[in-house]
């Protein structure tokens, strides 16, 4: 699947897997694969699969909050489809900044501020790091706030003894290219608190085969397109210009997931979930070999938790990011300001919030994946020395 150019994030399977898994698709059901994600989560609850994480987050904050216009508190450094979620649910997001420059959460002061009438808050567990959000927990339950973990970047990560996403009220998942796992799209919803799924409406489109096989098919040439336009620019643009209406669909629906998860696609997402704790093993010792070469620069990890690594952060202070970003892509590793180069406030018409503002603007994404050889880390960890030295 690589390109010229080693990307950001890249699956852990092959064409020949992929042709595999269409061709098993129709003996594989969607519970089988819900009840694998299930079984890695070692979650109780209810499990559902979607088109789309942020589809999942919308119908679970529309039925799972009775007042619409109600307040929801949302890091300002986190995805923009976590804020159109709830917006198109009817609700109002309100942002909080990070406590640093590393992306550490100063959860005590997010529990002090669910006392301003909050109905519900969406915990941001990013780049396969968890965020140690127990301190909510108590003074959320007394609220009556929601507590919903984004573990769009995190699947497997843990925090103390349990994993990311079973310790709140909710957790959402992403299954699109550039998360843990990638299903050619597609979401999940997994609701713990038994009261809070008996309210919830879920929709579950399934789609049939020669129509989940038609997405499948789309998604792989997208991906083999995009990827071979790395460090050609112009050939870049007018594949962005070809596929610009699908691009479109993809921002509303889930990246190629129109009909919802199916039998292919399950059938892929049961062979990636029983690799995924051995390839989590490889991005792991990726992440931490770049941690330890270049310090306190890259994202802050909380003392308790156990990270599923997705890619490392590093946050530069006197160098130039676009410097960086040409002199990674001189050794063929594609780093940049993918996540995200703006924070969610300008989409909301609220002021910047300082630190969340400033990782925009000078933090690069890492690659750590499955895929990374040791003299490509090696030499990204060169330029990227070279050009922290004085941080």
């Amino acid at each position: 699947m690589n390109g010229e150019f080693k990307d950001t994030v890249e699956e852990f399977w092959s064409r020949d897997i992929l042709v595999e898994c269409c061709d098993r698709g129709p003996a594989v059901s969607v519970e089988s694969f819900l009840n694998d994600l299930r079984s890695l989560l070692e979650a109780d609850g209810c499990v559902y699969a979607y088109r789309s994480a942020r589809e999942a987050l919308r119908d679970l904050l529309r039925s799972g909050i009775p007042q619409r216009g109600s307040k929801v508190l949302v890091s300002s450094f986190t995805c923009v489809a976590v804020a159109q979620a709830i917006v198109s649910a009817g609700h109002v997001p309100e942002t909080f900044d990070v406590a640093n420059r590393e992306g550490a959460i100063d959860w005590e002061l997010m529990a002090f501020r669910l006392k301003s009438g909050y109905a519900a808050i969406v915990v941001p567990h990013l780049f396969g790091v968890p965020s140690d959000f127990r301190p909510l927990l108590s003074p959320a339950a007394r609220s009556g706030v929601l507590i919903v973990e984004d573990c769009a970047h995190s699947l497997g990560a843990r925090i103390g003894d349990r994993v990311a996403g079973t310790i709140g009220d909710a957790a959402i998942f992403s299954f699109n290219y550039d998360k843990p796992i990638s299903l050619a799209g597609g979401g999940a919803l997994l609701v713990n608190n038994a009261a809070l799924a008996a309210r919830v409406k879920v929709r579950q489109p399934v789609p049939d085969y020669e129509s989940e096989l038609k997405e499948v098919g789309a998604f792989l040439n997208f991906l083999v397109q995009r990827r071979r336009g790395f460090g050609r620019e112009p050939l870049l643009r007018n594949i962005q210009r070809r596929f610009g209406n699908l691009l479109h669909q993809d921002r509303r629906n889930g990246l190629f997931c129109a009909g919802g998860i199916g039998p292919i696609r399950s059938a892929l997402g049961v062979q990636q979930l029983h690799q995924y704790r051995a390839i989590v093993n490889v991005r792991n010792r990726n992440a931490e070999r770049l941690r330890s070469a270049l310090g306190r620069n890259t994202w802050h990890v909380d003392s308790d938790v156990r990270p599923a690594w997705l890619r490392q952060k590093i946050t530069l202070e006197s160098a130039d990011p676009e410097t960086v970003i040409a002199k990674a892509r001189s050794i063929g590793v594609r780093v940049g300001r993918f996540n995200w180069a703006a924070t969610i406030d300008g989409y909301l018409g609220l002021p910047p919030r300082p630190n969340s503002d400033y990782l925009s603007r000078h933090s690069l994404d890492l690659p750590i994946h499955q895929n990374m050889t040791e003299p490509e880390l090696g030499a990204l960890i060169s330029v990227l020395g070279m050009d922290t030295a004085r941080l």
